[in-house]
């Protein structure tokens, strides 16, 4: 047992019988802290694992979210490739965005499946920190903690029937989105793009 006594912004130290432990953002919950207010409040009192002793004493690393169970243990049994979940998008990244598909289970949507609509060069483009969106599940290992989840998936495939709507020798307008040496990209609707 302890009490909560100042809060910093990478965590809060905390008074564990005359002697103050650290008790690291990191270490408060399975889910992605960003600010240690919302967590613990200073005077409250707080169950903590001393986590690692260091400098004969003087300095004392503790955790909370030791004392719960994994959350990735049960993801093994609650997720499977191919489920759709709903999330809140906790970080973006230059290479995806994380989305938060269970208290203290992020799973990665990758850049490249964010949309089918366009290019993206960052996520913010598509989705934006504190967003709930649906994705699906592309892959998971729990052991590793690892999730890839795809949004894109859940928009589907714009190229699913494309036959169908638009015959040979049909007049479709378009919309040049980039011209290369050998021709021009048009795009004729979102995500389906012909070469000229």
């Amino acid at each position: 047992p302890g009490r909560v006594k100042t809060i910093m912004p990478y965590g809060a130290f905390v008074d564990i019988g005359g002697i103050d432990g650290l008790l690291h953002v990191s270490d408060m919950s399975h889910s992605r802290v960003t600010d240690p207010n919302e967590v613990v409040k200073v005077g409250q009192n707080v169950t903590v694992k001393v986590l690692k002793i260091e400098k004969g004493g003087s300095r004392i690393s503790l955790g909370m979210k030791q004392l719960e169970a994994n959350p990735w243990d049960a993801a093994a049994t609650k997720f499977k490739k191919g489920d759709t979940v709903k999330g809140k998008i906790t970080s973006l990244q230059k290479f995806g965005a994380f989305i938060e598909v269970a208290p203290g289970v992020e799973a990665l949507i990758p850049i490249s499946e964010l949309t089918w609509k366009k290019r993206v060069m960052h996520p913010s483009e598509v989705v934006q920190l504190k967003q709930e969106v649906e994705v699906q599940v592309m892959d998971l290992d729990p052991v590793r903690r690892r999730m890839s989840v795809s949004l894109k998936a859940i928009e589907g495939d714009p190229w699913i029937g494309v036959e169908r709507r638009y015959g040979v020798g049909a007049m479709v307008p378009g919309k040049v989105t980039r011209v290369v040496d050998f021709g021009a990209f048009v795009e004729i609707e979102p995500g389906v793009e012909g070469l000229v």
